[in-house]
C-alpha cells in the first residue's frame, strides 16, 4: 500500500499505487517501478508502479453455432428464445448436422468478484490483462468419456453478436490472431476445467466483441464423422444455471 504523499494546497494527499508519478532520467519524463525511503534501517518502499486488481466475471450471453448445410444453425437444445442462454459446443458430430460447432461467450455485466465493474470499464481503469482464465464444465451424456483434441479461443469479430446475430461461418468473424490452444485429454463429461487465455483476447472484449472457442480454426461448413473432441459444455442454461458449472472468466488486470 502506498506511503508516498502530496501536499494539494491545503492537506497531504496520499498519491495511490499505480498512479502517474514521473522522474526525469536525463532526456524524458519516466514512471519508475517503484519510490524507495530510508526507514532507519533499511530501504522501504513507499509507491509502488504496479497495482493489479484481478475480476471474476459470469457471461450475459452463451451460444452454439453450427453449419446446417445452407445457413447458420443456433444449435440450442432450448427454445428459439433462448438461444443466447444456451450450452456451448465443442467438436463435430456426425449427425444431422455434422459440423463443427463455434461457440461464443459475451461478458458484458458487472464483475461477481473483484468490484462491481463491467469489464470494459475495468479495462478502461487498468488497460493492461495479465492472466485470463476460463472455467468451462463438461457436461454428462455427450461425447467421449476421455476426449482428446484441443479448445482454441479466440476473438468473434463481429461486434454486438448478441443483437446481430451471425449469418456467416465462413471464417469471417473468425479471429485467431491471439489464439490459445488448449489439450482437452482428461477432461472427462461431468467435470471442469480451466483454460488459460491470451491477455490479448481480454482487451479485445470491450469493443463489443466475443469470446469465442472452437475445436478447429477452418473448415466450419466442412462436414465429416464425429471427433473425439465432441462435448456439450455448460452455458447459462436459459437463464436457471447452476453456479458451480457456469462458465467463469477470471482476469488479473494492470496499469502497465
Amino acid at each position: 500500500m502506498s506511503l508516498l504523499k502530496y501536499w494539494n494546497g491545503s492537506a497531504w494527499t496520499l498519491v495511490p499505487d499505480g498512479t502517474m508519478v514521473k522522474y526525469w532520467n536525463g532526456s524524458a519524463w519516466a514512471m519508475p517501478n517503484a519510490v524507495m525511503y530510508w526507514n532507519g534501517s533499511a530501504w522501504a518502499e513507499a509507491w509502488k508502479k504496479s497495482n493489479p486488481a484481478t475480476y471474476t466475471f459470469r457471461p450475459s450471453f452463451t451460444t452454439n453455432l453450427r453449419w446446417d448445410g445452407a445457413n447458420v444453425d443456433y444449435d440450442s437444445n432450448l427454445s428459439q428464445s433462448n438461444d443466447g442462454l444456451a450450452d456451448l459446443g465443442l467438436g463435430r458430430y456426425n449427425g444431422e448436422k455434422p459440423y463443427h460447432y463455434t461457440s461464443l461467450l459475451k461478458f458484458d455485466a458487472d464483475a461477481i468478484s473483484g468490484g462491481a465493474v463491467t469489464i470494459s470499464e475495468a479495462l478502461a481503469a487498468r488497460p493492461v490483462c495479465k492472466s485470463a482464465t476460463l472455467r468451462l464444465y463438461r457436461n454428462t451424456g455427450v461425447g467421449l468419456g476421455s476426449p482428446t483434441g484441443y479448445l482454441r479461443t479466440g476473438i468473434w469479430s463481429q461486434l454486438n453478436a448478441h443483437t446481430m446475430p451471425a449469418t456467416s461461418l465462413s471464417g469471417t468473424y473468425h479471429d485467431w490472431s491471439q489464439t490459445t490452444a488448449t489439450d482437452i485429454a482428461g477432461w472427462t463429461t461431468g467435470s471442469s476445467k480451466t483454460f488459460t487465455l491470451d491477455p490479448e483476447q481480454i482487451e479485445a472484449l470491450p469493443s463489443g466483441k466475443s469470446l469465442m472457442f472452437s475445436e478447429v480454426t477452418s473448415g466450419y461448413t466442412t462436414s465429416g464423422g464425429t471427433t473425439n473432441a465432441h462435448s456439450q459444455i455448460y452455458g447459462l442454461e436459459g437463464g436457471s444455471y447452476d453456479a458451480s458449472k457456469v462458465p467463469l472468466l477470471t482476469v488479473t488486470l494492470d496499469l502497465s
